[in-house]
């Protein structure tokens, strides 16, 4: 698994077949062998997405 923000979302979605995901993994730091992946398109075509985080913003509220 790796995260991607909202924003990374929405712009694979506008975007389509012209998004691409490049992922590299088990590098090491003495070796030049890299593991690697390429995805076209929208990430939620491609990946299954679970919101991991939250915005939080106060509520209006009067004071007593």
């Amino acid at each position: 698994p790796f995260f991607v923000s909202s924003r990374e979302v929405k712009i694979s979605n506008q975007l389509g077949i012209a998004y691409y995901i490049y992922r590299l993994f088990n590098l090491q730091e003495k070796s030049a062998v890299v593991d690697y992946y390429i995805i076209q398109g929208a990430l939620g075509e491609n990946f299954n997405l679970e919101p991991t985080n939250y915005r939080a913003t106060i509520k209006k509220y009067t004071v007593s």
